[in-house]
């Protein structure tokens, strides 16, 4: 997302370190933009960033599979226009949240945000025939928190969040067991490590992205 590159400091950075080259940036957001919005590990477990669309009933793998990830990523979120069902399915896919109720609902971040309940979980698994979902998105005092019946597991690998959270981080490691096909998650907490005399601290660079992109697009002779 280019907003969020441009507001947490990606931008800035980049722009710092590679001599305000406008291609350098434009290269990594088309690596970005290639990346998947999900995956499904050994046909049973669902992995996203976010969440669950509000349109999951009866949600197929095939349907989010069929998302254009590169059309929608290119939409300029400055020029609106009425959303299309990908479109629906790749904010949520990004941007939702879990909570311990049913159905959909605003999220408190505001704006096009969604939070799904326990139900929707229950019957997007169930249609497709997965264990559990393992999302992030959300900062967890130890790092993980499992939801809806231990079938949503959020883990959240960045600890001290931005260098202002005191959260633990963590990351999941999913066993095959040999006589059966489900897998069984391991779930490895962490706390931060000691930071060098050289730690460059979170957001550092978001203070100057804006006059950086302006050099950059001098530079490459946009105005």
């Amino acid at each position: 997302d280019e907003i969020m590159n441009h507001n947490y400091g990606f931008t800035g950075e980049v722009l710092a370190k590679y001599d305000v080259e406008l291609k350098i940036f434009v290269a990594f957001q088309r690596v970005f933009m290639c990346l998947p919005l999900a995956h499904v590990v050994n046909h049973d477990v669902f992995v996203t960033h976010g969440g669950l669309p509000r349109i999951s009933k009866n949600l197929s793998l095939d349907t989010i599979a069929a998302v254009d990830r590169i059309k929608v990523s290119q939409d300029d979120p400055r020029q609106p226009r009425e959303p299309q069902e990908e479109d629906i399915i790749y904010n949520d896919l990004m941007w939702s949240d879990p909570f311990e109720g049913a159905g959909i609902r605003g999220s408190e971040r505001g704006g096009s945000a969604r939070q799904f309940g326990a139900d929707i979980t229950e019957e997007f698994l169930a249609k497709n025939d997965l264990s559990f979902m393992i999302r992030s998105h959300e900062v967890k005092d130890e790092g993980y928190e499992w939801m809806h019946n231990k079938k949503c597991l959020t883990v959240f690998s960045a600890p001290g969040y931005c260098d202002s959270c005191r959260n633990r981080g963590a990351v999941v490691r999913l066993h095959a067991e040999e006589d059966e096909g489900r897998l069984r998650p391991e779930i490895r907490p962490f706390d931060t490590a000691e930071k060098p005399q050289d730690y460059v601290y979170a957001m550092s660079y978001a203070s100057s992205t804006y006059q950086l992109w302006n050099e950059a697009l001098r530079k490459a002779g946009i105005n």
